[in-house]
């Protein structure tokens, strides 16, 4: 009987701390079309792009190099002499260990830039959510994809990507 009061007395509890959540005013946002139709976006990609074209210039000639290395050790090689076969053999595992390094840290800088970039994306947005949600008066904005099932009427997509741009 003891437990039984309990359960209710709990059950009472939750259902009336309940009622004020069904009273809040809540608002949910698409953040991947605002990110999408974000206007500094392209500009962002172009200028990494730009910064980075440089450094995959450079390692699309080491790819080349390497090639025509290698072709030259599959069509000559049987015909060059041992010490000019293991010196070319020296130099293309020379130029793969410098091209290892180069692609590596190239990808490595550029997953580090483009995420440098998103955050500050990703801040304007946050800024512009909450603009919106003060001047809506809303209690809650959830992302579109914690959701279920959202009403047109309580999306604020729109509003945000207007208040980005």
């Amino acid at each position: 009987m003891k437990k039984l009061l309990s359960a209710a007395a709990i059950a009472l509890a939750l259902s009336t701390t309940a009622m004020p959540a069904l009273a809040t005013n809540v608002g949910v946002v698409d953040v991947a079309e605002v990110f999408q139709n974000h206007p500094k976006r392209e500009g962002i990609a172009k200028k990494l792009k730009d910064e980075f074209e440089g450094r995959a210039r450079e390692i699309r000639a080491l790819e080349k190099e390497m090639q025509t290395m290698l072709d030259k050790r599959e069509k000559d090689g049987a015909l060059m002499k041992s010490s000019d076969l293991s010196a070319l053999n020296r130099k293309l595992e020379s130029k793969q260990n410098d091209y290892t390094f180069k692609r590596k840290t190239f990808e490595e800088d550029n997953r580090r830039r483009q995420a440098e970039e998103q955050q500050k994306l990703m801040k304007s947005i946050q800024t512009a959510v909450t603009a919106v949600a003060k001047a809506k008066k809303l209690d809650l904005v959830i992302p579109l994809d914690a959701t279920a099932y959202v009403k047109d009427s309580i999306d604020i997509s729109k509003d945000v990507i207007k208040r980005v741009k």
